[in-house]
């Protein structure tokens, strides 16, 4: 009966442990993705303007932010779209 008992609760503890990962994991992926298409949006605006000029500098940061805005995503200290703002009650 003891050896029952513990090994009920040594697979109830490992079904525990192995579902916590699990859960996380899908934040982690679109949490990545996100990241991703904001380095992506950098890199190409680096290439489009690579001098470190003014003008260059303002080109730039216009191209990274319309790439963000078309893949939907808010450049820094600007808003979330609409559609994925909270509405609080």
């Amino acid at each position: 009966m003891g050896w029952t008992l513990r090994l009920a609760s040594g697979l109830g503890l490992a079904v525990l442990l192995l579902a916590a990962p699990a859960a996380a994991d899908n934040g982690w992926k679109t949490s990545s993705s996100i990241w991703k298409i904001y380095d992506t949006c950098t890199k190409q605006a680096l290439k489009q303007f690579p001098d470190y000029t003014p003008e260059s500098t303002a080109k730039r940061e216009k191209a990274r932010r319309t790439c963000l805005e078309a893949s939907n995503l808010p450049a820094e200290g600007g808003t979330l779209p609409p559609q994925t703002q909270r509405q609080h009650p």
